[in-house]
């Protein structure tokens, strides 16, 4: 019987790749995106990316299927 697994994330090029496959756990236990938004600006900041045009900005979400 095959299994099937996934996972996805955004990955932001100023903070190293974070928080990529770990994104769902920045929200915090309450699982809350506003959460995980502020302290994403919150660091972006900190790392000198003020103004939303600025290429430290620059993210991609992946998405990965495996199957064995």
């Amino acid at each position: 019987m095959p299994a099937f697994a996934d996972d996805s994330g955004l990955t932001i090029d100023t903070l190293d790749g974070e928080p990529g496959i770990h994104s769902a756990r920045w929200a915090g236990p309450d699982k809350d995106f506003r959460f995980a938004m502020n302290k994403i600006q919150s660091l972006l900041i900190e790392r000198g990316a003020k103004s939303a045009e600025a290429p430290a900005r620059a993210f991609r979400f992946g998405a990965v299927r495996g199957v064995a």
